[in-house]
């Protein structure tokens, strides 16, 4: 295979034997072609911001509406 089929052809299969999606084997891909290795990207867990602080959890520890209603 040669030209543009024979890249679908690769991507698809490459798609089928990892299980990734088509834009998932694209992107590697195009590393390869550009700069000759791949190399995998660290994961970084996406998670909103905090509503209160360390600190503030130790300071309103010690004292709880619900433990002086008691």
């Amino acid at each position: 295979m040669s030209g543009a089929s024979g890249g679908v052809v690769v991507r698809r299969h490459v798609g089928k034997m990892t299980g990734l999606s088509p834009t998932q084997v694209t992107r590697p891909a195009g590393q390869y072609v550009e700069h000759g290795d791949v190399k995998e990207a660290a994961y970084q867990r996406r998670r909103f911001a905090s509503r209160y602080t360390r600190d503030d959890r130790i300071a309103g520890s010690s004292f709880s509406p619900l433990k002086s209603s008691l």
